[in-house]
C-alpha cells in the first residue's frame, strides 16, 4: 500500500498546485503529511472535478476516504467513488476495487472478485492491478499458486515503472520461486525497485548485504540501506536495524539504540521486533531484567503469530 499511498498524495499536491509534489511527497508524514485544512480544501476541488464526470477525481476523492484524509475513514464512501471512476473507464480506480476485495475492507473479503477487478484494471493498463495479479498467483489467493504466472505479471508491471513489483521480482529470484534462486538477480531487481522510492526493496537490499548473498558481506552497507527504508517509514527495517546494534555488527554494540529501534518497529506493529524486546527484558539486555515485561512483549508478538515468541513464554521462568 505504501506505493498507493505515494501515488494518492502526488495528486493531491498537484491538484492543491504545489510544484514540488514529490519532494513532499517523499518527506511527508506517515499519515500523509498534509495538513487537515489541504486535504478539506482538496476534497471540495475534487467534488467540483467529480461533478464534471472526472474519472481521477473520482479515484482521488476514493483514496481521501480510503485513508480518512480530512474526512472520517470509510471505506464504504471509498468504495462507492472508485465504483463511480471505475465506470467511467479509470484503470487505476478498478485495481482499488480489487484491493478493497483482496483485503475486505468495506465489503466481504472476496479472492476471486479481487481478481476480476485487478484483471480489468491491468487490461486497462494500471501497472499496480498487474502487480496485484502477480501477488495472487505468488501467494495462490483465489487462483491456483503459480509462480510463473506470478512472475509473468510482476514484469509487466516492473516495464510500466511499478516499484512493489520490481520487489516482488527481487523475492521470486531470492527465493527460487518459479525461477532458479539466483542472489545477484534478486540485488539487480531490488535496486532497481529502491531507485524507484520502494522502501521494501532498500530493506531486502539490507538483508542481501547482511547477509552476503548477492554481494560481499558488508554491515556497514546493510546498515546504510536500513536507514533508508527505516526513514521512509519500514518496520522490517527498524527491527533489523536493532538486530545490528544488538549485535554490534558494523556497528558499536549498544543494547539502548537497539531497543529504541525494536520500540519504534514494534509501534509500527512488527512481531519480530516484539518478540526481540521480550529478549532484551527476559535477560536485562540495556534494561532491568523483567520477566513481566518480557511476558508482555512475547505474548503481543505470539498474537501476531510469531513463533518465536510462542515458544519463548513456554519457557518463560514463571516469576
Amino acid at each position: 500500500m505504501t506505493s498507493r499511498l505515494l501515488i494518492a498524495l502526488a495528486g493531491l499536491l498537484f491538484l492543491l498546485g504545489y510544484a514540488t509534489c514529490t519532494a513532499t511527497a517523499q518527506n511527508s508524514k506517515p499519515d500523509g503529511g498534509a495538513p487537515v485544512a489541504d486535504y478539506q480544501q482538496a476534497r471540495k476541488q475534487y467534488e467540483k472535478a467529480a461533478a464534471t464526470g472526472d474519472a481521477k477525481a473520482m479515484t482521488a476523492l476514493g483514496d481521501l476516504y480510503y485513508f480518512g484524509r480530512g474526512v472520517t475513514q470509510d471505506y464504504q464512501q471509498a468504495k462507492g467513488w472508485y465504483e463511480k471512476a471505475a465506470a467511467a473507464g479509470n484503470a487505476r480506480a478498478m485495481s482499488y476495487m480489487g484491493e478493497l476485495y483482496d483485503h475486505g475492507e468495506g465489503v466481504t473479503q472476496d479472492y476471486q472478485k479481487a481478481r476480476q477487478w485487478f484483471e480489468r484494471g491491468a487490461a486497462a493498463g494500471d501497472a499496480e492491478g498487474m502487480n496485484n495479479l502477480g501477488y495472487l498467483y505468488d501467494l495462490g489467493k483465489g487462483v491456483p499458486q503459480d509462480y510463473q504466472k506470478a512472475r509473468e505479471w510482476y514484469g509487466k508491471a516492473a516495464a510500466l515503472g511499478n516499484p512493489g513489483a520490481m520487489r516482488n521480482l527481487g523475492i521470486l529470484y531470492e527465493d527460487g520461486h518459479g525461477v532458479q534462486r539466483d542472489y545477484p538477480k534478486a540485488k539487480e531487481w531490488y535496486g532497481k525497485g529502491a531507485a524507484a522510492g520502494d522502501n521494501g526493496s532498500m530493506r531486502h537490499l539490507g538483508v542481501l548485504y547482511e547477509k552476503g548473498q548477492g554481494a560481499p558481506q558488508d554491515y556497514q552497507r546493510a546498515r546504510e540501506w536500513y536507514e533508508k527504508a527505516a526513514a521512509l517509514g519500514n518496520p522490517g527495517a527498524m527491527s533489523h536495524l536493532g538486530y545490528l546494534y544488538g549485535q554490534g555488527l558494523g556497528v558499536t554494540q549498544d543494547y539502548q539504540v537497539a531497543k529504541q529501534w525494536y520500540e519504534k518497529a514494534a509501534a509500527a506493529e512488527d512481531a519480530g521486533a516484539m518478540d526481540s524486546l521480550g529478549v532484551l527484558y527476559e535477560n536485562g539486555y540495556g534494561v532491568p531484567q523483567s520477566y513481566q515485561k518480557a511476558k508482555e512483549w512475547y505474548e503481543k508478538a505470539a498474537a501476531a503469530g510469531n513463533v518465536d515468541a510462542q515458544r519463548r513464554l513456554r519457557t518463560l521462568p514463571n516469576k
